[in-house]
């Protein structure tokens, strides 16, 4: 069986176009690619969070469950990409949406009700998994845009794919309160100028 990566220098992008479908050359400036770019920067930086997880505490088991939660991510967003780039919405599984409704729910539930915004930064890991919640907006709107600007691509409005990325940031939100408060700090929250001033 051949091997996906057999080569990983090609010069076959050096003159500024990308495959796709399997064989379709299209721009590395089109917003399919910045689409793909994005998730592919979404992927990475989630990589950066799971590699960190278990600074606080090697053996804490909510830590493994979250490991494998990141992990089960990470190969959907492989998913959605191969769906988009090749055409094939089968790749999707359309209960992932459900999967990461069930586990904000399950996160959200222990964590205390918010009166502000949150401030980034709080831990280590609760600030990564906020840059992931960034990361993953910015995708969002390139997704929104490649649907809005590009006829091909009008079927994602429908579907599982675009909810999918929205509940993903929301995650993200909840699971960096969450590690806020296994890092035992206090979670900091935004301050309008008038309360900072009267302090």
């Amino acid at each position: 069986m051949k091997n996906r990566l057999d080569r990983i220098v090609t010069k076959s992008g050096d003159s500024g176009l990308t495959s796709i479908n399997p064989n379709k050359r299209i721009s590395k400036n089109s917003n399919i690619v910045k689409f793909l770019g994005d998730l592919d920067e979404l992927n990475a930086y989630i990589g950066t969070l799971k590699a960190d997880l278990f600074i606080i505490n090697p053996t804490e088991n909510s830590l493994k469950v979250m490991y494998a939660w990141i992990t089960t991510i990470q190969h959907t967003l492989f998913d959605i990409g191969g769906a988009v780039c090749s055409e094939n919405m089968e790749i999707f599984d359309e209960n992932a949406v459900a999967f990461l409704e069930e586990i904000i729910h399950e996160i959200n539930q222990d964590l205390p009700p918010l009166k502000e915004f949150v401030l980034p930064g709080g831990s280590q890991l609760g600030a990564k998994a906020h840059v992931s919640r960034t990361v993953c907006r910015r995708a969002e709107r390139s997704l929104v845009n490649l649907i809005e600007n590009d006829p091909e691509y009008k079927k994602y409005q429908k579907g599982s794919v675009l909810p999918y990325i929205n509940r993903l940031s929301d995650f993200f939100f909840v699971l960096s309160r969450r590690l806020d408060r296994i890092c035992k700090l206090d979670e900091q929250t935004w301050e309008t100028s008038k309360k900072r001033k009267n302090k």
